[in-house]
């Protein structure tokens, strides 16, 4: 038997490790220090478990506080998985100032590993992965640890407040454990592994809501529909991925490279009201109703595509932007949601489970270059007073202001010089100050007082400026893809690589972006420094996109590359197994009892074999126990007694084993010295026993049901 010192160091690792999966899988780096210095304290308070623990009152006092705290916070009426996590998290660190028995230890182990279920819930990173890898072996360990532990409290018949015994195990009995926990390991995995290939992505996808859509992980993005100016503060540098993205022509070539960097657009924003960006609902009414995506939409123009953009989602809500490059003509993905675009502006929107999406854009990337000069769409100026000087000070006389004399040609020769003029007079900065006057309108403050800002500042300048003079702007929010990894030969698209740009109207219906960003500031902030730390990160970003790929994307297509069947078949395919689902759900009880008498069939026809086979590897080993005797006749009459096998393994798993050198005989007044019950069972197998080894007979039908029963007894007090 393992020491209570040596079990209450793996149990805290457990709990620990329980609590630690979550914060890794919600990315809560004060809740992980929150736990590691309130377990450190129950460690020193209680010596891992073997020492006084905290009194009855004040644990019921801290639960009350811990579950009066998740009341407080489902003020809204509803229960996340976060919500669940932390109230569990709380009880697991409660507890561990409160073990006083195999129940409080049970109760720990079965905390933890709710939290692991919550963690999965949670997120699907590769770092929660490896940490499961790592956990797993060792709970199975000290779950075996722990019934052992319990079964010899209920066979010594202690008081529930009274501690067992210590002893330790033989080597022996290590050894078994040790290759019983690999064995064990090793048949969960194995299962695991041919489920995960043969069972269908999706089943019961909506049966649990938001509970059962775990993300890459939570995170809140960069990107915003939504541009507020006027506001101090320093810009989010948070380095967690949001998008994977690969970019190809049309004949299959990769394009890529260090020095390369793209615009995903997401949102299309017209209205500039009292110092932010919004989309004004003339612009939404050129939205399409929303439409299930089963192979592909035309959104754009009838030109043909030059370049495909394969794009990853990692944690999609239930709602959000759908990413392209300007300009995007169809979109394209396999997981069967919703999708509306905008028939003017292309904005692209998609609705469905939350979590990691999947889609394919087709963009024509080419400039027109047969504008013609067309009549300009009405524009109304800003009220910005000021502001039309500036615009006609960065056109440095170059230009006409006046859109009346102006050809509409030059529109985008203005917009360029615009362009230019904020790229070399003003200061990128990610730490930007408040107006001092609220009143004042940001975007002049910025132009006239601050001068420097991030790039919202930038957009919101070179839009109202091209307004002013009677050109059509709008400001595009989404992120630059510019991290290149050239192992996996996809871009990593971070929070901190949003952005926000200008589109601007340079012909009849034509838009095209603009960046007033100084170009050295926007490669200094989306370009990774080169150097050792960057090839070590391509090497982990590489892993970790093969895990997303590979492992979270695991999906009908690449099940059917893995069996060599057909995807769209009826076996294995995951549309048919979904199908199933639903008909069953919407079957009512009927169906749904019907499943679960065939489940308990099965159950029980399982339960069956396993107990057969139970009994077959006991007569073997009786047998092969017997085997070892030269005598036919001796190991014919052994063969009656093989409960005395039996009962030496009962005494194994009550910490009383049989030393090598002991007799039977020996052994049994050993057993009775230490344990009056066991070792009066033991002495009626081993009196038997002797009779049939060394007395030559052969046992009657009552004494061998005799000896059967004693074992049985024995057996039972192990339980």
């Amino acid at each position: 038997m393992i020491s209570d010192l040596a079990f209450g160091k793996r149990l805290y690792t457990i709990a620990v490790l329980g609590a630690m999966l979550y914060c890794v899988a919600a990315w809560s780096m004060g809740l992980a220090l929150f736990v590691l210095v309130i377990a450190g304290v129950a460690a020193m308070l209680t010596r891992f478990g073997t020492g006084t623990p905290l009194p009855r009152l004040v644990i019921n006092i801290m639960i009350s506080l811990a579950t009066l705290w998740t009341l407080r916070n489902l003020a809204d009426g509803s229960l996340d998985v976060d919500d669940f996590s932390v109230f569990i998290t709380l009880l697991v660190l409660i507890k561990l100032f409160d073990m006083r028995s195999p129940r409080d230890e049970a109760q720990i182990l079965t905390l933890s590993v709710f939290l692991g279920l919550g963690a999965i819930l949670t997120a699907n990173a590769l770092e929660l992965a490896v940490l499961l890898v790592f956990m797993c072996p060792l709970l199975v360990s000290v779950v075996m640890q722990h019934q052992l532990r319990a079964g010899q409290w209920r066979a010594r018949g202690r008081m529930i407040d009274e501690k067992p015994d210590s002893k330790r195990r033989s080597p022996a009995a290590r050894r078994d454990m040790r290759r019983l926990t690999a064995l064990v390991v090793a048949s969960s995995f194995g299962i695991s592994v041919v489920v995960f290939i043969l069972f269908p992505r999706g089943l019961g996808d909506s049966a649990f809501g938001a509970w059962g859509n775990p993300a890459i992980r939570q995170q809140t993005t960069g990107f915003s529909d939504r541009v507020e100016l006027g506001i101090g503060g320093l810009i989010s540098e948070s380095h967690t991925p949001v998008l994977d993205v690969q970019i190809q022509r049309m004949d299959g070539t990769v394009i890529g490279g260090d020095d390369d960097h793209f615009y995903l657009r997401g949102a299309v924003l017209d209205q500039y009201k009292h110092g932010g960006w919004r989309r004004s609902n003339t612009a939404n009414r050129g939205q399409t109703p929303w439409r299930i995506n089963e192979t592909d939409f035309k959104i754009g123009r009838t030109a043909s595509p030059d370049r495909k953009m394969s794009i990853t989602l990692r944690n999609a809500g239930f709602q959000t932007h759908l990413f392209t490059e300007f300009m995007p003509l169809s979109i394209s993905s396999k997981q069967g949601q919703k999708i509306s675009w905008d028939l003017q502006d292309f904005q692209v929107k998609r609705k469905g489970q939350p979590g990691r999406f999947v889609y394919d854009v087709y963009s024509s990337t080419r400039r027109p270059t047969n504008r013609r000069s067309h009549d300009r769409n009405p524009v109304d100026p800003p009220d910005i007073t000021g502001l039309h000087a500036l615009a006609v000070e960065a056109l440095g006389g170059e230009v006409e202001p006046d859109p009346a004399l102006r050809s509409s040609d030059d529109d985008d020769v203005a917009a360029r010089k615009i362009e230019r003029w904020l790229q070399h007079n003003f200061t990128y900065s990610l730490e930007t100050n408040a107006a001092p006057n609220a009143a004042a309108d940001p975007t002049l403050w910025f132009l006239t007082e601050s001068r420097e800002g991030h790039c919202e500042y930038f957009a919101s300048a070179m839009a109202n400026m091209c307004r002013s003079i009677g050109i059509n702007a709008r400001v595009i929010t989404g992120y630059v893809v510019a991290e290149w990894n050239p192992l996996s030969d996809q871009y990593v698209v971070r929070e901190s690589n949003a952005h926000a740009w200008v589109e601007v109207e340079v012909g009849d219906d034509v838009w095209w972006p603009y960046d007033p960003t100084p170009p050295a500031d926007l490669r200094t902030i989306h370009h990774p420094e080169p150097g050792p730390l960057a090839t070590i990160s391509s090497f982990f970003g590489a892993i970790e996109n093969g895990w997303n790929s590979f492992i979270v994307g695991y999906d009908a297509s690449l099940r059917a590359g893995i069996l060599g069947t057909d995807p769209e078949r009826p076996w294995g395919s995951q549309e048919a197994a979904i199908a199933n689902w639903r008909r069953y759900k919407d079957g009512g009880g009927a169906l749904f009892i019907r499943a679960a008498l065939n489940g308990a069939i099965v159950f029980l026809l399982f339960t069956l074999i396993g107990l057969l086979s139970a009994v077959a590897v006991a007569r073997r080993n009786a047998r092969r126990e017997a085997s070892n005797v030269d005598d036919p006749k001796l190991r014919a009459r052994l063969m009656q007694v093989h409960a005395y096998t039996d009962a030496l393994e009962s005494l194994t798993m009550l910490g009383l084993p049989k030393p090598p050198s002991a007799t039977p005989l020996q052994h049994a007044r050993w057993v009775l010295d230490r344990n009056e019950q066991a070792g009066t069972l033991f002495a009626d197998v081993v009196t038997l026993f002797y009779r049939v080894r060394f007395g030559g007979r052969t046992l009657s039908d009552d004494e061998r049901r005799s000896i059967d029963a004693s074992a049985e007894t024995l057996r039972q007090l192990v339980r």
